[in-house]
């Protein structure tokens, strides 16, 4: 398959930006995984902290991960796209989005963002070929249902790797 003017689509939160660590801190406890479950008013703890995506750290193995991407991206005439969910139980969405964006400018300067209002409307992106780098299972299975290549992410090196082999790089 040639990947020439494909897109490579990055999910941010705890696929790139260590959204689970910075939340537990927060919150005082341990999240589920795909930190999905977060009540209301967990949510509104979180939010209440204006720095919490701004301060995000890069998960382990991530700032690697995302070098081996931009060197795919410049090597083969592709697009990079961080495709982000805004929870619906966060009151200021624009601030949020504002805040992510940040984020991204300023540590993934070549990557473009698209904010979505759920994780599942991220299907709404896949065109056949396009690759999406996510944890989230269910998202994975139905973005290759459609055509695309989904990649799970259980930790950056690995992705890092399937990512080196798929490319030849």
């Amino acid at each position: 398959m040639k990947f020439e003017d494909r897109t490579i689509f990055v999910d941010l939160d705890d696929t790139v930006a260590d959204f689970r660590s910075a939340a537990e801190k927060i919150l005082a406890k341990k999240l589920p995984p795909n930190c999905r479950g977060i009540t209301d008013d967990e949510w509104r703890c979180i939010e209440e902290d204006r720095r919490f995506y701004f301060d995000l750290e890069i998960v382990d193995g991530g700032e690697l991960m995302m070098s081996t991407i931009q060197t795919i991206l410049f090597q083969r005439n592709m697009i990079g796209c961080f495709l982000s969910a805004i929870p619906a139980n966060i009151q200021d969405k624009d601030r949020v989005c504002y805040a992510k964006s940040k984020w991204v400018n300023k540590r993934f300067p070549y990557m473009r963002t698209i904010y979505v209002p759920t994780s599942k409307d991220k299907i709404k992106f896949c065109e056949d070929g396009s690759i999406l780098i996510d944890d989230k299972p269910d998202l994975v299975e139905a973005w290759n249902l459609k055509g695309g290549i989904g990649i799970l992410l259980h930790n950056c090196y690995d992705v890092n790797e399937k990512l080196k082999k798929m490319f030849d790089i």
